[in-house]
C-alpha cells in the first residue's frame, strides 16, 4: 500500500502545489541520520543531494517533511546510487512502496513518472531469438526499465536475459532503433525486483 502521512501537529491544511525544493529530507540508516535536498522525484524513486555519503545497498528510511505541512512522510528504500560530487553526494533511492497520493498530487508539476540513471556498463545478453550470448552495453536504467545497445535488432516482446558471471535480470523489449552499422538501441521493461538487482550490480561494479 502507498506510504501514508504521519501527523506532527494538528491544524494547517497543506497547499495544493508543492515545489521539490521545499521538501526537507532525512535519510535514516543503521549508521545514523543524514540530511539532504530532493533533486528529482517519482512515485517510487527519489534523487537526493546530501552533504554526506551512504554506501550503495544501504537500507534507509526516507523522511520527507514538506515546508508548511503539519505532517511528514516516511518511506523505506534501498540506496542504489551514490555518486561523489565536489561538495556532496548524489544519492538515488528506490522505495519499497509508492509515495502517498497526497504528496504525489501536491508535487505533480515536478513529479516524474520514473527517474532514469545514465551509465555505460558492459554486460552480456542472452536473447531468446539468438542461439548465442551477445555483447551488450547498458546505457541507462530506471526502477522498471533499461536501455541497451546491442549488435542486432531485437523485436518488441522479445525476452532478453542480462548476465555477467550469473544472470542479473530479465528484460522485455518494448522498442528498438538503429544506432549505426550493426548496432541498435533498445528500450526494455523489467520487473521492479529485477530493476533493483540490476541497479545494485551496475553501481557496485562501477564504484568498486
Amino acid at each position: 500500500m502507498p506510504v501514508q502521512a504521519i501527523a506532527t501537529s494538528p491544524g494547517v491544511a497543506p497547499s495544493r502545489e508543492l515545489q521539490l525544493g521545499r521538501i526537507r529530507v532525512h535519510l535514516i540508516s543503521e549508521v545514523g541520520t543524514i540530511s539532504g535536498a530532493i533533486e528529482e522525484m517519482s512515485p517510487s524513486d527519489v534523487r537526493i543531494y546530501a552533504e554526506e555519503a551512504l554506501p550503495v545497498g544501504s537500507l534507509v528510511t526516507v523522511r520527507l517533511a514538506p515546508e508548511g505541512w503539519e505532517c511528514q512522510f516516511d518511506a523505506n528504500g534501498v540506496v542504489h546510487r551514490a555518486e561523489q560530487l565536489a561538495d556532496g553526494t548524489d544519492l538515488g533511492v528506490f522505495l519499497s512502496e509508492p509515495l502517498s497520493e497526497e504528496l504525489i498530487s501536491a508535487c505533480w508539476l515536478e513529479m516524474r513518472r520514473e527517474l532514469r540513471y545514465g551509465v555505460v556498463w558492459a554486460a552480456w545478453a542472452r536473447p531468446e531469438s539468438q542461439k548465442k550470448i551477445v555483447a551488450a552495453t547498458i546505457l541507462n536504467y530506471s526502477y522498471s526499465g533499461v536501455q541497451l545497445r546491442l549488435p542486432y535488432q531485437p523485436q518488441p516482446g522479445e525476452q532478453i536475459t542480462l548476465l555477467t558471471d550469473a544472470p542479473i535480470a530479465t528484460a522485455t523489449v518494448r522498442w528498438a532503433a538503429p544506432y549505426g552499422p550493426n548496432q541498435y538501441f533498445c528500450g526494455c521493461q523489467m520487473a521492479k525486483s529485477d530493476g533493483l538487482k540490476l541497479a545494485l550490480r551496475v553501481q557496485l561494479a562501477t564504484n568498486s
